[in-house]
């Protein structure tokens, strides 16, 4: 069995996260994780026996490494994706995609042509919480319509007021939803 040699771009709770998942896998082999943080990096890389890269350019270059999984700020994930598809790698990447819709749609186009799979997703989608909502959904009738919002307030902002309700706490700690649900 031929394995798919993987990259881990970032090492925060997103990295750890994606790397117990294909630590897991038998048909996943992790190379190397790079990252800024060369504290955080160095260390997982140790505890998963991979080679730690302190600029994720020098990952994606690497011959030994067929598909990256991007765990970075959403602000630079437009410019990774690119240039790992550029590279011929794979990519795994949390949402956003890109910055700008344009953006998108030249990686979409890039990892078309160049015949790589390109995955684009949110952990969030798997949990617990998320599956209970799909099932109790399901059990309304057929979907016509679906339409889900997610607020989330940018990095180093406390807004007194959002949507006319009053929110605190760290940015990062809290999202509003908004679900709407149109069911035959």
């Amino acid at each position: 069995m031929t394995k798919i040699k993987i990259g881990i771009i970032g090492s925060g709770g997103m990295a750890r996260h994606h790397l117990a998942r294909f630590s897991a896998m038998e048909t996943a082999d992790l190379v190397a994780i790079a990252s800024r943080n060369e504290q955080t990096g160095s260390h997982l890389a140790t505890e998963h026996e991979a080679v730690f890269i302190s600029e994720w350019r020098c990952l994606i270059e690497r011959e030994d490494i067929d598909g990256v999984v991007i765990c970075t700020h959403n602000d630079s994930h437009g410019e990774i994706v690119l240039a790992a598809l550029q590279a011929d790698k794979h990519v795994f990447v949390e949402y956003p995609l890109a910055s700008d819709i344009g953006a998108g749609e030249v990686v979409l186009r890039l990892a078309e042509e160049r015949g790589r799979v390109l995955r684009v997703s949110h952990p969030e989608v798997v949990s617990n919480t998320h599956k209970a909502l799909k099932e109790k959904i399901g059990e309304l009738g057929d979907l016509l319509l679906t339409s889900f919002v997610r607020l989330t307030p940018g990095r180093g902002s406390r807004p007194e007021i959002l949507f006319n309700l009053p929110v605190s706490g760290t940015p990062a700690h809290f999202f509003i939803y908004h679900n709407l649900s149109c069911h035959l």
